[in-house]
Parts: C-alpha cells; sequence; structure tokens
C-alpha cells in the first residue's frame, strides 16, 4: 500500500483545464465585457475621433470565455493585461494624455492583480478597487461625451455665486460702467471669490449650467491713452492666446481671441474702452466648441455696456 508524501493534504490543486476558475477570474472576466462595451458605446458617440474597436473584440471574448469558466483564454488575458500595461500605457500617454494614460496603467494593473488561480484576500481586494475605479472614471467619462463638457460646471460653482439683482443690471464699485446681464441661468460670482480668483476683475458674472462667463477690469489710467496703444497692450498680455478677429465697437475694439487653459480650447470676447482717466476691459469666453452658438449672446451683453 503507497503512503501519501507528507503534508499532500495541505497543498492546493494544481490547476487543470477542468479546474474551476476563481471568483477573481470571473470578476476580471466580467470588468473586461464592460470596459469593452463602455469603449464601443464611446467609439459610437465620437466617431470623429478615429478609434476603431479590435482590442475591444478581444476583450469582449475573452470576457465572455473567463465569465463562463473557460480556461482557454487565461494566457491570452494575462498577455492581454502586460502588453496594455508595459506598450500601451506609453501610447496613450502620448496620444490621450496623462489622465488617459494613467487610466490605461491603473486598469491593466487590476487585471493582473485578479487574473490568478490563487488569489489571496488582500489581492482580490486590491485588483477589485483598481477595477472599481477604472469603471467609475470610465463611466464619467460616458456622461460627460454624452450630456456634453460643461454636463458637471455648476458643480466647480458651489457656494461662489450669488444671484443677479433684479433687473439684472450690474455696476462695478465705481459706478463708472454698467451691465446687462440675462435673467435666465446667469448668477453673479461672490466679491471675495472674484477677489481670490483674480483680483484685476471687479466684475465677474457667469451661466455655471453652460461654462459661460463675463468679467469686467477696469484700469486707472495715470495718463491719458490712445485706444490703439491700450489695444496693442491688451494683445501683448494675451499670452498663449491668438488674435483671429478684430472689429470696431462703438465704445472702442473688439477682439476675440482663440487659446487652451488647462488643455480645454476657449475662444474669448475682449472688448476693449479707453476714457480719458480709465480703461476698461470686458473679457466674455466659453470653450470654443460652444463659442457659435453663445456669439449672439455675447455679443448682446457687451452691446450693453454703458460707460460714464
Amino acid at each position: 500500500m503507497n503512503s501519501a508524501p507528507i503534508g499532500s493534504d495541505t497543498l492546493p490543486p494544481t490547476p487543470t483545464a477542468e479546474t474551476p476558475l476563481p471568483l477573481t477570474i470571473r470578476i476580471a472576466g466580467f470588468g473586461m465585457i464592460v470596459i469593452a462595451i463602455m469603449g464601443f458605446a464611446l467609439m459610437a458617440m465620437m466617431p470623429e475621433s478615429g478609434k476603431h474597436g479590435s482590442g475591444g473584440f478581444f476583450d469582449l471574448f475573452c470576457g465572455a470565455m473567463l465569465l463562463a469558466g473557460k480556461r482557454s483564454v487565461l494566457g491570452f488575458s494575462r498577455f492581454r493585461a502586460w502588453v496594455g500595461l508595459l506598450i500601451g500605457t506609453p501610447i496613450m500617454l502620448a496620444m490621450g494624455g496623462i489622465p488617459d494614460g494613467i487610466g490605461q496603467a491603473i486598469w491593466c494593473i487590476a487585471l493582473l492583480a485578479l487574473l490568478v488561480d490563487r488569489p489571496s484576500k488582500p489581492r482580490l481586494i486590491f485588483g477589485g478597487l483598481l477595477m472599481f475605479a477604472t469603471l467609475s472614471l470610465v463611466t464619467i467619462g460616458a456622461l460627460v461625451v454624452k450630456l456634453g463638457p460643461t454636463a458637471f460646471a455648476s458643480l466647480a460653482y458651489h457656494g461662489q455665486t450669488q444671484p443677479l439683482p433684479p433687473g439684472g443690471n450690474l455696476k462695478i464699485p465705481d459706478g463708472s460702467l454698467s451691465l446687462q446681464v440675462p435673467q435666465t441661468g446667469w448668477e453673479q460670482m461672490k466679491p471675495e471669490v472674484v477677489k481670490a480668483e483674480n483680483p484685476l476683475f471687479e466684475l465677474w458674472v457667469l451661466d455655471p449650467n453652460n461654462d459661460l462667463h463675463v468679467a469686467v477690469l477696469p484700469e486707472v489710467l495715470e495718463e491719458p491713452a490712445e485706444l490703439k496703444d491700450y489695444r496693442d497692450a491688451v494683445v501683448s498680455v494675451m499670452k498663449g492666446s491668438k488674435l483671429v478677429h478684430e472689429e470696431d465697437h462703438r465704445l472702442g475694439k473688439l477682439l476675440r481671441f482663440h487659446g487652451a487653459a488647462d488643455d480645454i480650447e476657449i475662444d474669448r470676447f475682449v472688448l476693449v474702452a479707453v476714457r480719458p482717466k480709465a480703461a476698461y476691459q470686458v473679457h466674455a469666453w466659453c470653450r470654443s466648441s460652444q463659442f457659435g452658438d453663445q456669439e449672439k449672446n455675447f455679443r448682446w451683453m457687451l452691446d450693453s455696456i454703458q460707460i460714464k
């Protein structure tokens, strides 16, 4: 009679083709399916991106096989995760920027943590949390694409604004400039917030739901200035922005700039006006993708300005 090796009853079984896949691998398979489907949805909403779904099809197939308990694709899935981490992450950093690169790395690390035959509880928790974080970020990204880039803009200004006065007519503190603001959707930035964000502004109104802004920057002149000279000074300080249009305005000059801030393309009007003892800049800006739709509203507000 042959006896079993000492301690053999405590050794974990060697995985075989028939050994059921552990929960961690099935979770990874489920995540691969969800990510692939959301990737297809984003491509459908942004066909102009030029991205294709070949990788998504592979993830969808492998994810479905893993979820069904098929061990035959486990090696391919691990290989896919390593390739995504070591090759995909640098590509995403170069093409999509830091957020896309970090998201790619987190996703691949989550897969590698879960695609193991003998998982530990800490490993399950670690991989699960990373996968949840990735799925959450992708979901938020899909919502932003679906609802528009300004869908959550109002959250950024929560507690920083106050209602407009009745009639929507606003004046800067010295009363020399007044501005008419639409009553629907627009609010006034609280004075203490304006001072903290940009102390040069004396009045700042915004539509927080659409991320539209109009701000007044007055300047006391020690000596009289010519409109052309002040206009040139304004253009020179608009670093990172390109002057794309200029026209005469009843108050002075109306300039349009195109630039970027925090990787977001911005278009803005700057109305430049000069008086004997003061000069004024009125900035009206929003995302470039919105400017065509908002130009009429901006012009209406700028045309409402009165200067004493």
